[in-house]
């Protein structure tokens, strides 16, 4: 059995002209490799680049792979130990 696990693409908008700071935002897609996510990227960033008229700098691109399903049980377990915790507390 082959193990897939795909990746997520999140782009960096640099652009110091709003009141918020730059935003990062994840890309409502996933890739079947590293690769596909890095070469969609770069597409968008240019893509943008032409629709802003801003410079390249002022993007960036990241590809990082879904957390496999074990990592999210940790995850969850983690968070509800931290919840216990807090109920313990304010008892």
């Amino acid at each position: 059995m082959e193990l897939f696990i795909p990746f997520m693409l999140f782009i960096l908008d640099l652009r110091d002209d709003t009141a918020s700071g730059p935003v990062l935002s994840r890309h409502p897609a996933l890739y079947a490799s590293e690769a596909a996510c890095r070469q969609a990227g770069e597409t968008i960033i240019r893509e943008r680049i032409a629709a802003d008229e801003r410079d390249a700098p002022s993007f960036a691109a990241f590809c990082e792979r879904v957390p496999e399903n074990g990592e999210y049980d940790a995850l969850l377990r983690e968070l509800d130990q931290q919840r216990g915790n807090r109920e313990d507390r304010s008892q």
